[in-house]
């Protein structure tokens, strides 16, 4: 494998800004600068999987063909609507609102 060297390292507050805003959090102006220091460390070092000598190493997956048993299901009573929603700014209809998902 090539090593990815067009990966774009340059990340920045608003790069932060937007990721937060399209998972719903939340981030104070205090931690942007350590939060981008800390993506641009994940970016660099998933790209030291690209330094590892794999020519002449043949390809192989592997599989397992046990079965995890499934626990039984067991009806129980549904929660209230309000409580649920009542842990949450993001709501819309009486239901959870989620940002979107395709542009």
């Amino acid at each position: 494998m090539e090593k990815l060297d067009n990966i774009n390292f340059e990340v920045d507050s608003i790069d932060v800004e937007e990721i937060y805003e399209k998972s719903m959090l939340l981030i104070n102006d205090n931690e942007k600068d350590s939060t981008v220091k800390k993506f641009k460390d994940v970016l660099r070092n998933v790209n030291t999987i690209f330094d590892v000598e794999s020519d002449g190493v043949p390809y192989f997956e592997i599989t397992t063909s046990i079965n995890s048993p499934l626990r039984d299901d067991v009806p129980q009573p549904s929660l209230e609507r309000d409580a649920v929603l009542s842990n949450t700014k993001h709501r819309e209809y009486g239901y959870f609102k989620v940002g979107k998902v395709v542009d």
